[in-house]
């Protein structure tokens, strides 16, 4: 495969992540390919002991091949009816798709917050089959602050439900914790 060396190029957050952003034009889904996807995914484990990649919730050839090379995937929902089928969609596709031996940790954003009338979590955790692993509460104001800035939360306020929560999710993505979770896949 080609080498694809570019982490020095990656902008740096003061907490020493290193971010990958979106490109500053629009780019058509189809663009990347699973090829490009095996040389960046092999480049980024090289160079770093996580590799977080946000996906869009189209699925396409390239988006389904990093979900194989996945050691866990974070699905990430909210209570709502439309989030619960389209939650729902996802893990069936997953299971379709021959993917749900792969760890998975299911994540109620926002949760707490202003949830439609009649959406509990019980329901929703009902309507997808499955419980959620991690509940992050709503504190919109809070992660608002820390996006605008470009900080952590805890630079701002320490100790909140939401730092807590954000802390549990991080602690289950350790490379040591997917790595006992996943067999050793």
């Amino acid at each position: 495969p080609a080498e694809v060396g570019f982490s020095s190029n990656l902008a740096s957050h003061a907490s020493g992540a290193k971010v990958l952003a979106a490109p500053p034009e629009f780019m058509p889904l189809e663009a990347l390919t699973p090829k490009l996807i095996d040389d960046l995914v092999s480049a980024l484990r090289r160079d770093f002991e996580i590799v977080l990649l946000d996906l869009p919730s189209a699925w396409t050839a390239w988006s389904n091949r990093v979900l194989r090379l996945s050691d866990r995937i974070l699905l990430v929902s909210h209570l709502s009816v439309p989030h619960a089928h389209l939650t729902k969609r996802q893990l069936s596709l997953l299971v379709t798709q021959q993917m749900d031996d792969v760890p998975l940790t299911l994540v109620c954003n926002r949760f707490g917050g202003d949830t439609p009338a009649g959406v509990s979590r019980r329901s929703v955790e009902a309507a997808i089959g499955r419980p959620f692993d991690v509940l992050v509460p709503d504190d919109s104001r809070l992660m608002n602050e820390a996006i605008n800035q470009g900080v952590a939360l805890n630079a701002l306020r320490r100790g909140t439900k939401l730092g807590k929560a954000l802390e549990q999710l991080a602690a289950s993505l350790s490379p040591a914790r997917v790595a006992a979770q996943a067999g050793g896949r």
